[in-house]
């Protein structure tokens, strides 16, 4: 299961009777990467893409204790930029156990949430936002019903049972 690192998250999992397979979502841990890097290097400085390039290739690679270990170097930041990092290096630290990227990638597991989030949004958010588009929240989720049933070929199925009942 994806997580974006909620403690809420991991308490859940930890409370149900089967054992869960929980990894942090690669994206997350990546865009909290570059937010540290802007802030240490500025907006769109090649700097920052360095930096962030080789802590998220270290991520990706399962080899996160060495992005801890060069954020805990960065000693002399200040104010917004410390805080940042002091943020990142918890929580990359805190979720330390669930971010073996290689190993999750070997046993055929998705690493990051992008598919699904780009999923989402193509099966109900593409409909929910045209121009003029307003929904209450009922009928948003009625809305999001019949669009997955339009493209899990479901929509004959689901118009036969409507026109019964």
């Amino acid at each position: 299961m994806l997580s974006d690192g909620a403690e809420w998250i991991r308490k859940l999992v930890e409370s149900l009777p089967i054992k869960v397979q929980l990894i942090l979502d690669l994206f997350h841990v990546k865009h909290r990467i570059w937010e540290v890097a802007r802030l240490l290097c500025g907006e769109h400085s090649p700097q920052a893409a360095r930096w962030a390039g080789v802590q998220c290739d270290r991520v990706d690679a399962g080899q996160a204790t060495k992005v801890i270990r060069t954020l805990n170097e960065l000693t002399k930041a200040r104010g917004q930029v410390r805080k940042a990092i002091i943020d990142l290096a918890g929580y990359l630290s805190g979720n330390l156990d669930r971010m073996d990227y290689p190993a999750y990638r070997a046993q055929g597991l998705r690493v990051g949430s992008g598919a699904v989030e780009s999923a989402n949004f193509h099966v109900t958010g593409a409909r929910l936002k045209l121009q003029g588009m307003r929904w209450t929240q009922s009928g948003a989720a009625r809305m999001a019903v019949l669009r997955a049933d339009l493209f899990n070929d479901r929509w004959q199925q689901t118009t036969d049972w409507l026109r019964v009942a």
